[in-house]
């Protein structure tokens, strides 16, 4: 099984899908049929496509069947049978997304997870025209710990979380809805990191390239060696050095301390 497909696959599914548990009749008998649903907008019907061709691939299936519903397409794929499957790996599928144990710590797999994740329910934020910063946040219902601590420890940057309110009217009834919304940045420190794990992972063409544009164009400047240090070292090797200022200067211990006198002010 690829793993890195797999990652990728947990992470948006966990971002932007739901498990779906319905009742139904089966020769006669009433059971249980558990679905995980990803719907997306129609400019996005890539991420939907690839969503089902690697459940395909992993799980051996053929579902090919992708609906339209008012500019949205929508796949419904059937997992009941992988629910131990999902309970052996530490596969859950809730809100917030939390990476599974075997993902946190492999680069190369959070990477891709990652990914998912930002496909899903990612946003890239450019900021300032002059010296910009790219920020990328990602928004759940609830605070993302286990996602922060993962990209804090595989992308080694400061991850900011906040929480948030939306007012919405429906049916003339005002509806607040709390969301919860972590970000990081993309950095000097971190930017090889993202480019060699995280960036290949990205599926969304326009957030891919939001990444790479400002990574083509942002030039991040070395700071100059400190050389004052040295500099003084030398001064002060070449003024001691000679006899001959010393002995003009009559400079020794002995000296300046019978010298010393304090002056005070009556």
């Amino acid at each position: 099984m690829n793993l890195e497909k797999l990652s990728y696959w947990i992470g948006l599914a966990q971002a932007d899908g739901y498990f779906k548990k319905q009742k139904i009749s089966k020769n006669g008998k009433s059971c249980t049929k558990y679905s995980l649903v990803l719907s997306q907008r129609e400019d996005k019907e890539n991420i939907v496509i690839k969503f089902r061709d690697i459940f395909n691939e992993l799980f051996q299936r053929n579902n090919n069947c992708i609906c339209t519903y008012k500019n949205m397409k929508i796949v419904n794929l059937s997992v009941t049978s992988l629910l131990k499957f999902f309970e052996s790996n530490d596969i859950i599928f809730s809100d917030p997304p939390r990476p599974p144990k075997w993902i946190k710590s492999n680069k190369y797999l959070f990477g891709a997870y990652l990914g998912g994740v930002i496909d899903g329910d990612g946003d890239i934020r450019i900021s300032r025209k002059e010296y910009p910063y790219c920020a990328i946040r990602i928004t759940s219902g609830e605070k993302q710990e286990e996602l922060i601590n993962s990209i804090k420890e595989n992308f080694c940057c400061n991850v900011n979380s906040r929480k948030l309110s939306r007012t919405s009217q429906i049916d003339n009834r005002k509806i607040i809805g709390n969301y919860s919304i972590l970000e990081f940045y993309i950095s000097s420190k971190n930017k090889r990191l993202i480019q060699k794990y995280l960036l290949p992972h990205i599926s969304v063409k326009y957030k891919k390239e939001a990444i790479e544009q400002f990574l083509k164009k942002r030039k991040y400047k070395k700071k100059p060696a400190k050389t004052w240090g040295k500099s003084f070292q030398c001064a002060y090797q070449n003024i001691f050095s000679h006899k001959s200022v010393i002995t003009s200067l009559k400079l020794s211990l002995y000296s300046n301390y019978n010298n010393f006198t304090i002056s005070r002010n009556r």
